[in-house]
């Protein structure tokens, strides 16, 4: 497998150890619950009766300890497929973690910039904006209303941000080339046990049929 579908199967494993877990998390998951009804003792002529029931909410699944070996059996394959990923990307030419996290950066950077390439300066004239103060004829303070006008004015360069933000963006497209080529191209040494559409229960009653 490449290792896009190695990263993809590595998630796959990841959801069914959580699904474990929330399995063996259930206490009613892992019990099988043995009722008698003690009929004749209440009315000789009827006799008792014994039932058992799976109180598990995937009822196919009858011994949970196949759940444990299932768990087991997908930490190990989580192991394995970590380590060959790991040892693949150590022979890649680019660091895609590194690059992946520095182009998110240069993504949000770029749209910073696209915001501020598309400020203009504006003027506007705020009609009975301000309140100013005088005394009138009698000597008593009065208050009065006047028009404010207000320029906006861009402090920065705005050629300079299109410019960065032309810049970061094609930056950033072309290192998205190069880490889609590394996924697809690095080989992964691992075999998948399953298909990555196999589902928890269809596994778990596999491991079921080995008890």
């Amino acid at each position: 497998m490449n290792l896009k579908e190695a990263f993809r199967y590595q998630n796959k494993l990841s959801s069914l150890i959580d699904t474990t877990l929330e399995f063996m998390g259930n206490t009613d998951n892992m019990l099988e619950v043995t009722e008698r009804h003690l009929r004749k003792k209440a009315n000789p002529e009827q006799e008792n009766e014994k039932t058992t029931k799976i109180t598990s909410e995937y009822p196919a699944i009858e011994k949970p300890e196949c759940v444990i070996d299932l768990g087991m059996f997908l930490l190990s394959e989580k192991e394995k497929l970590t380590a060959a990923i790991v040892e693949t990307k150590r022979n890649l030419a680019i660091d895609i973690d590194g690059q992946a996290i520095n182009n998110s950066l240069r993504q949000k950077l770029a749209f910073a910039m696209r915001r501020l390439s598309g400020a203009r300066s504006n003027e506007s004239l705020i009609r009975n904006g301000g309140t100013g103060y005088c005394f009138n004829q009698e000597g008593n303070q009065t208050s009065f209303r006047y028009d404010i006008e207000r320029v906006v004015t861009l402090n920065y360069d705005r050629n300079k941000t299109k410019r960065l933000m032309n810049e970061l963006s094609e930056k950033a497209d072309s290192v998205s080339t190069e880490i889609d080529e590394a996924l697809l191209s690095a080989k992964v040494d691992y075999v998948p046990p399953f298909n990555v559409n196999t589902d928890f229960e269809e596994l778990a009653l596999e491991f079921q049929d080995k008890l």
